[in-house]
């Protein structure tokens, strides 16, 4: 049986995506896979929220789970002397439910929760 029919570079264009292990073809330009906001790593679009994070940047930071009622918020210290400015924002960001939010609150006096942008309302 001959192979005359099959060029030298077969299969050589085919790609498989590294969170996904989906087989593409370079000519398709790639999987369904995005990079979370927060976290930049590269996961399937299905798991992603609106908001495009992934599973993990969606769990509550103290419990982590994942509710509806999640929010993202800046966490500041009231006694610093910066002010917060919504055009340079800290880089770090905390994933709260609210049952969480309301206890790190009674229990940490002199911290600020400023929703970032992400949020749903």
């Amino acid at each position: 049986m001959s192979n005359r029919n099959v060029p030298d570079d077969w299969n050589s264009y085919y790609r498989y995506c590294s969170y996904c292990n989906t087989k593409w073809h370079a000519s398709e330009g790639g999987c369904n896979c995005v990079a979370c906001d927060k976290c930049g790593q590269a996961h399937h679009e299905d798991t992603m929220n609106d908001f495009r994070l992934c599973e993990e940047c969606q769990k509550c930071t103290n419990c982590s789970e994942i509710k509806n009622d999640n929010i993202e918020y800046y966490i500041i210290w009231t006694d610093n002397e910066e002010v917060f400015d919504p055009n340079n924002p800290p880089k770090d960001t905390y994933m709260y439910c609210q049952d969480c939010k309301i206890k790190f609150e009674n229990e940490n006096k002199g911290y600020l929760f400023i929703k970032t942008p992400r949020n749903k309302d």
